[in-house]
């Protein structure tokens, strides 16, 4: 019996040790994917956004390899008809056109800046529903939680479907480029949206896609696991957030929709 109940003992251990193992950084963004609970669990000993900034830069990085020529066409062109409707003399638009060129060829950094500002402000956003939830976390867990949530739809959108649209459509002008782009995001606005509809209406009908409740379901998980917090509990935080960001971003894309309707 005192064997037996060492074996036990040992085999208790173990699974602690290898319980309590820490991830490293791509076993914790593999994680997020097919094993979301244990992954934020290890992300919870140790909250940090090197993982998903290092992905990100990544993705953005391989997706211009295969975008940025062809994107730069259409940009280009679209700049051309513009300042030649200027008036610009031919020199000036070679050096306009240049420095077109160079910021196109720079977007993935600026790409990458603006997800971590996302990041920031959203797990902000989600730090302080969590506190008003009663979750006792850290604006570092929530903000790791945000960012590891986030992975799918950057890879998915951003690394896949962006680059399969720009290389295999045909697309004369930017606006048209634009509308098949908001057509490719699986949203509902690919379904029923429209010049028909209001702005306003279109932009809530854009952020509703599988990639939405993907991550609210990933942010759920991640409060649940990383912040300790009971499962309702993490699911109530994660669909506020989002309802939260919808509404934050309804103004700032229907600004966009409308200079769109109007060519701009």
């Amino acid at each position: 019996d005192t064997e037996w109940e060492e074996a036990e003992e040992v085999d208790e251990i173990e699974g602690e040790e290898e319980e309590s193992e820490p991830y490293g950084l791509m076993s914790r963004i593999i994680g997020v994917f097919i094993e979301p609970g244990k992954a934020f669990m290890h992300i919870g000993t140790k909250p940090e956004i090197l993982g998903p900034v290092l992905f990100c830069v990544f993705v953005f990085l391989v997706a211009s390899l295969f975008t940025m020529s062809g994107l730069t066409e259409l940009v280009v062109n679209s700049t051309s008809e513009q300042l030649a409707e200027q008036g610009l003399e031919a020199e000036q638009m070679e050096v306009a056109l240049s420095v077109t060129t160079w910021m196109i060829r720079a977007s993935f950094i600026t790409s990458t800046l603006g997800v971590i500002v996302i990041w920031l402000i959203v797990g902000g956003v989600a730090y302080f529903v969590g506190l008003f939830m009663g979750q006792e976390s850290s604006f570092k867990s929530s903000l790791s939680v945000v960012a590891y949530s986030m992975l799918p739809v950057i890879l998915i959108k951003q690394g896949i479907i962006t680059p399969l649209v720009l290389m295999t459509g045909k697309w004369e002008t930017m606006e048209a480029y634009q509308v098949g782009m908001m057509k490719s995001t699986f949203s509902l606005y690919a379904i029923i949206g429209g010049s028909s509809m209001p702005d306003a209406v279109n932009a809530i009908l854009l952020s509703i896609d599988p990639f939405l409740f993907w991550g609210v379901f990933l942010m759920a998980m991640g409060f649940r696991y990383a912040n300790n917090v009971k499962a309702n509990q993490g699911w109530k935080t994660a669909i506020v957030v989002q309802v939260i960001l919808i509404a934050a971003s309804i103004p700032l894309v229907s600004s966009s929709l409308a200079k769109m309707s109007e060519g701009g």
